[in-house]
């Protein structure tokens, strides 16, 4: 592969080279009905037709599924646990390049069903606003159309995101990551295609805040982008050495860059890539989604490659990473209640003493472990049926009546008394509302669990119970979770219960009453330790 057009597959197109990709249709060989549109039979409307086929991708349909089932097949499902997959970064250079590192990213959904996908994509054309959607009523890939979300671009129209044509004919960025959608998510979905340009920071906020105006728990998010483009074909090159040393260079001033999305610090990762000049072509799709993403949302990085390890050498090289973010654990205010501990509710699945008393003695000897380092014994308990059922649980650390950390799992993922040990550790390590518990601190903690029934979806209110009942609200990527104890300590009626809900989630506290919003309740059997 020449040179110059190695540089144009493996670095997806950073802006520095997009004048190579202007040229490369003609000197490609790919032919002009590949570009622009037509009718779709599939919605009657307008059809992007694909750009790079052929190219970034296998153009026949049966190649395409089989390289991208392979490239799905190196990746690794999220953990039992890791909750909702809401977002995705994912590279978009050519297959033979970034497919592996995309196939992982893309393998966290497959099998899941969504209503619709989100693709932020960056332009490496022109850029006639800080953010615009396609035009298209489909885009198609040698495996078919994929429809776009008329509803959605209406909205987000409405909301101040222009809808324009033609600027997207020639752009890959959305293009190449479809067909690791189609393959990986069950059908049924719709895309809404977004391209953005040098947005700034400012104007990052504001599209971000459009665009979360249409996400709801049945979207997916994914963020379209290569990392650092080292190299004089793409006009960067902030420092010089050996193959291992560019390397390590490369590497760290990525690891910077990363570190601010996993911690989701939009003006921080911004200011990085401002003040390091990092060649991250989707530096402002990335600041769109960290400006969307709630609090409670977790990041993992799940891959991370270079180009120049393939290629043999780093003269040129372009860095690609596999970013996954979760709506999973929720961290909740709760006070204890201490005349209401050891109340009996009504649920039919209250804890005996003894199995209560157990699960207190796992949570404390979780708690010292982790804070400690000394080893975590439990071969001298009792586990009981009813311990080993599968059901969500959480756990709070107070000190005085002072919150110092209640992390759980809403839903029943594991057997009760690992839920239990491993959300002490949890809130003691993981609150990110709290530094982590020191030794100092062990005898003046007091453990509440509480262990939750099923949840169930309601959609009115008036079946709720205060006193009985916990709310969870979910819209999008915002969620917030009160366990029932709340509404009494503070005396709340219902509907104020639902408001401070509301405000949990970071959602207006009205936002109960709008139907997008989802409301599930439950019961929790919740005990304490005493003395403490």
């Amino acid at each position: 592969m020449k040179g110059k057009w190695k540089a144009l597959i493996a670095g997806g197109g950073a802006t520095a080279v997009a004048v190579l990709i202007c040229a490369a249709a003609a000197q490609l060989g790919v032919p002009k009905a590949a570009i622009g549109a037509e009718e779709s039979k599939l919605t009657g409307g307008m059809v992007r037709k694909p750009a790079v086929a052929g190219q970034f991708y296998p153009a026949d349909p049966k190649e395409l599924e089989a390289t991208v089932k392979k490239l799905l097949a190196g990746g690794e499902p999220l953990p039992a646990g890791a909750g909702r997959v809401a977002a995705l970064i994912a590279p978009h250079a050519g297959y033979p390049f970034s497919g592996p590192t995309a196939g992982k990213s893309f393998r966290t959904v497959e099998g899941a069903s969504f209503k619709r996908v989100i693709v932020l994509g960056v332009s490496h054309y022109t850029s006639p606003a800080a953010a615009w959607i396609d035009a298209a009523d489909a885009y198609r890939t040698p495996l078919g159309d994929v429809p776009v979300d008329i509803e959605a671009r209406s909205r987000l129209k409405e909301a101040g995101i222009p809808v324009l044509s033609g600027f997207g004919d020639r752009e890959h960025s959305i293009e190449v990551e479809l067909p690791f959608l189609q393959v990986a998510l069950q059908p049924g979905w719709r895309v809404v295609p977004i391209l953005v340009g040098s947005a700034s920071p400012q104007e990052c906020a504001e599209v971000a805040k459009a665009v979360n105006s249409v996400v709801d728990d049945s979207t997916l998010v994914c963020v379209s982008s290569d990392f650092t483009h080292y190299g004089e074909q793409y006009g960067y090159v902030p420092f010089t050495g050996t193959d291992s040393e560019i390397r390590e260079r490369i590497t760290a001033l990525d690891a910077g860059a990363i570190k601010f999305i996993l911690a989701k610090d939009a003006s921080g990762f911004a200011g990085y890539v401002e003040k390091t000049g990092a060649t991250i072509c989707g530096r402002a799709p990335i600041t769109i989604l960290l400006n969307m993403l709630p609090r409670g949302a977790e990041g993992r990085k799940l891959a991370y490659t270079m180009s120049g390890d393939m290629s043999g050498g780093f003269s040129m090289s372009v860095s690609y990473t596999a970013i996954a973010f979760t709506a999973g654990a929720v961290a909740v205010e709760s006070t204890t209640n201490k005349a209401e501990e050891g109340k009996a509710m009504s649920d039919p699945k209250q804890l005996t003493a003894d199995e209560k008393k157990t699960l207190l003695t796992l949570a404390r000897r979780s708690l010292e472990a982790c804070v400690t380092g000394k080893p975590l014994v439990t071969s001298d308990l009792a586990l009981t049926d009813a311990l080993k059922q599968k059901r969500g649980a959480f756990v709070t650390l107070e000190i005085g009546q002072n919150l110092r950390g209640c992390i759980g799992y809403v839903e029943a993922i594991k057997p009760l008394w690992q839920t239990v040990v491993e959300n002490a550790r949890n809130a003691a390590q993981e609150d990110p509302r709290f530094q982590p518990v020191t030794p100092p601190e062990l005898p003046k903690i007091h453990i509440e669990i509480s262990a939750m029934t099923p949840l169930e979806r309601i959609t009115d209110v008036n079946k709720i119970v205060v006193g009985k009942h916990g709310i969870m609200l979910t819209r999008g990527f915002y969620r917030g979770l009160l366990l029932p104890q709340v509404a009494t300590e503070y005396g709340w009626n219902r509907d104020e219960f639902l408001m401070h809900t509301c405000e949990k989630a970071g959602l207006p506290d009205d936002a109960w009453k709008d139907p997008a919003t989802k409301i599930e309740v439950f019961s929790a059997d919740v005990f304490g330790e005493e003395g403490k």
